[in-house]
């Protein structure tokens, strides 16, 4: 329906949009200091009532959201109407929040670039203090033998992530090699995969909670960071499911990306692949299980330095550097007034 079609498509996104961010979120909303938004549409649920009762708003972007996917990929309505219209969004938030975090110097960069203020960089390092002990290992769950091969990928589906490149290798492994899956999305694409393999040998598993994801991969041989860089946000990524790789002690085999390298810091704990064709990254798991003892004494080593409890003394630097600003604009405000703050707080 050209024109006439997009726009009622759009009206009705909109509807839909604003119900679901915007006036069923607002109803739940508590009373708070301090707001964290890891999502951009939430803002307008929010900015109301930090804005009554005089609260921060903090913007936590995970990726560079704009850029998830190339322009050339996206389809015509979501390239001419939804993404300018997220794009004003996230604007608007990242002009009026009090402060910006991301999770590596890439995206902060891009970020930098797209709102004219850098983000503080607070990496999403694994905190192990919250892991559980009661939970079962993920070669139990998959009922392999002690001389299968586990080699495990941590995240929900996303475009940039090279399944097909890891069921190809698989394909040219040995019969008791197997790959897991461990997060969300993933039955859409395994429609796409070698039906030998699916099942039997490649696992599709389902998401766990965030205090189990460590425990739960422990148990594999190799740990597995396949990102493609289709765009640039794929190309800047520093994934959670990196550092939990590392915090579960696993040799890590990945696609070559700057933030990663740049994190490892030249530590030998697997292999960094240019290219994730399937022969290589085959052999670069073998070569992993071979030399595993050595790695895995080196990603303890990495996993002692990417602690989170170092981003978060960063973390609680930057509020409180927001904070007493605001403290004291807000004494400023009611002495102004002629009231005593510390008879109002009394």
């Amino acid at each position: 329906m050209g024109r006439v079609g997009e726009a009622a498509l759009y009206a009705g996104y909109r509807v839909h949009e604003w119900r679901r961010y915007c006036h069923l979120p607002r109803r739940l909303i508590p009373q708070a200091e301090l707001y964290v938004l890891h999502s951009f549409e939430m803002y307008r649920a929010v900015s109301p009532i930090a804005r009554r009762s005089g609260s921060l708003v903090l913007y936590d972007a995970h990726d560079f959201y704009r850029s998830i996917e190339p322009e050339e990929r996206l389809l015509p309505f979501d390239r001419n109407r939804r993404q300018p219209f997220l794009r004003r969004l996230e604007d608007r938030l990242a002009a009026e929040a009090d402060a910006l975090t991301s999770v590596g110097n890439g995206i902060a960069t891009l970020m930098t670039q797209a709102f004219g203020r850098r983000p503080e960089v607070i990496r999403n390092c694994h905190d192990d203090r919250f892991d559980r002990t009661d939970v079962p290992p993920l070669r139990r769950i998959l009922g392999l033998g002690d001389r299968d091969l586990l080699a495990v990928a941590v995240g929900n589906y996303k475009a940039g992530l090279a399944v097909d490149a890891a069921a190809a290798a698989l394909e040219r492994l040995p019969a008791n090699w197997h790959v897991a899956s461990l997060g969300r999305g993933y039955e859409a694409v395994a429609r796409e995969l070698p039906g030998g393999l699916v099942g039997k040998r490649l696992h599709i598993c389902q998401a766990v909670a965030p205090d189990e994801i460590v425990p739960t991969i422990r148990s594999a041989d190799v740990g597995l960071v396949l990102y493609r860089p289709l765009s640039e946000n794929y190309h800047n990524a520093l994934p959670n499911g990196f550092f939990q790789i590392i915090a579960a002690g696993l040799p890590l085999v990945r696609g070559e990306l700057p933030e990663i390298e740049a994190t490892i810091g030249g530590a030998t704990i697997g292999y960094s692949l240019a290219h994730l064709q399937p022969e290589n990254l085959a052999r670069a798991m073998l070569r992993s299980v071979e030399l595993n003892d050595a790695l895995r004494n080196n990603v303890a080593m990495l996993a002692g330095t990417l602690r989170w409890e170092s981003e978060a003394i960063r973390l609680r630097q930057l509020i409180d550097a927001v904070r007493i600003p605001l403290a004291t604009s807000q004494l400023a405000s009611l002495d102004a007034a002629g009231e005593s703050p510390f008879l109002k707080r009394a």
